[in-house]
């Protein structure tokens, strides 16, 4: 299952990035419901948590008396994984086909370039 998600979980990978202590389920429902007014179920939240869950992009801490959610991952690492997982299915991970799709026909820029090539020598010296 790749990391990419729905607008839903997206919001709640959202919330819980901007606000990462002690978010309990019951108090996810309260949030989206009363300050976002989505009028989600139970059942819709639990299945959104439950999908972040198998993604490995959420954790379900037992703490007593409640369960509380945790991102596993931030919000840059998670447009990273994003990335390269569109990089993996739409151009057979290689960055250069990429640039070349993005391009399209127009040339760059010879300060794009320059740019291109400085980020090239970065990543090769790490």
């Amino acid at each position: 299952m790749g990391v990419k998600v729905t607008g839903a979980e997206l919001e709640i990978m959202q919330y819980l990035w901007e606000h990462p202590d002690n978010n309990t389920f019951a108090q996810l429902l309260t949030w989206f419901n009363e300050e976002k007014g989505k009028q989600w179920s139970k059942q819709t939240l639990n299945t959104n948590l439950l999908r972040l869950t198998k993604r490995g992009l959420l954790e379900r801490v037992n703490r007593s008396p409640k369960s509380i959610y945790v991102p596993t991952v931030d919000e840059i690492r998670y447009q990273q994984l994003c990335a390269k997982e569109i990089l993996e299915e739409s151009y057979g991970g290689r960055l250069a086909n990429f640039i070349a799709a993005f391009s399209g026909n127009q040339r760059l820029t010879s300060e794009e370039e320059q740019k291109l090539m400085r980020f090239i020598e970065e990543k090769e010296r790490v």
